[in-house]
């Protein structure tokens, strides 16, 4: 998207922890499960710093709940799955 000149969300340009960031704390386009019908709900906590008034998250225990919702589905279980292995085989330790 770099080289078609596609504006990033925040930023003029993509960067790379954007694509495929996180995959244990679920963040990063690629970890996204809205893509495969899922909405999660209570995975990350946002506060504004008073000194800096910029606002930082944490991520909130592993009491994540999930709804189903088939109608947000863009991305196939089958799609998903492959990609779930590939970022496996390719982990970074």
């Amino acid at each position: 998207m770099n080289d078609q000149g596609v504006p990033g969300a925040r930023t003029k340009y993509w960067r790379d922890t954007t694509i495929r960031d996180s995959v244990t704390d679920g963040t990063g386009i690629l970890n996204n499960v809205l893509y495969v019908g899922k909405m999660i709900w209570n995975k990350q906590n946002y506060r504004k710093n008073p000194a800096t008034e910029r606002r930082t998250h944490s991520p909130m225990t592993r009491n994540w709940v999930f709804h189903d919702r088939p109608d947000l589905r863009i991305v196939s279980d089958e799609l998903w799955a492959k990609v779930k292995k590939l970022q496996v085989e390719t982990r970074e330790d």
